[in-house]
């Protein structure tokens, strides 16, 4: 946030634009960065550092899981997105283990809608294969929540789908318990 502070602040040329990149050299200098600008200004940087993913898309892609992450609903990150299809946003948020094991937790612990709370404290996380089939079954009750709110469409078919997949990974992990 203090570098993109310092650029508003200090770089850009006219404070009263709504564009966050503006091109700074040339006769465009002060205007709005075109698409393609910036996709240059990326591949400069790009060359001089030798980061290979850098690119205006990734940046798309980790905006959305930083904001699914910070607690912004799925519905209201599928319109920041600009997306009408729940599955067009699935393909840009990028969910970890973590994710999945501290959802569920922070749901329970501050809940977002007034629905009674469970009279038993919450399972502490477990370690290892238990905890990655906990983690399952709890990705897999999202789903099964989600889905049930869905009419019967191609968004609800893929979630049903899923879900079929995570019960059967689920199985197969339990296997692997099983000495």
């Amino acid at each position: 946030m203090q570098l993109l502070d310092h650029y508003l602040r200090l770089e850009r040329l006219d404070p009263g634009t709504d564009a966050l990149f503006v091109s700074l050299k040339g006769p465009a200098r002060g205007a709005r960065m075109t698409p393609a600008g910036l996709r240059s200004l990326f591949r400069h940087h790009r060359e001089t550092t030798g980061v290979k993913l850098a690119n205006p898309h990734r940046m798309r892609h980790n905006y959305a899981t930083e904001m699914l992450r910070a607690g912004v609903g799925f519905p209201v990150l599928m319109k920041l997105l600009g997306h009408t299809s729940p599955e067009t946003t699935m393909r840009y948020v990028d969910v970890t283990l973590n994710d999945l094991q501290r959802e569920p937790q922070l749901a329970r612990s501050k809940p977002r809608h007034l629905i009674p709370q469970p009279k038993t404290s919450p399972a502490p996380l477990r370690a290892g294969l238990d905890g990655v089939i906990d983690s399952l079954l709890a990705a897999q009750h999202v789903l099964e929540i989600f889905r049930r709110a869905l009419p019967d469409n191609t968004s609800r078919r893929c979630l049903n789908r899923l879900s079929n997949r995570l019960t059967k990974i689920v199985t197969e992990a339990r296997k692997l318990a099983t000495p």
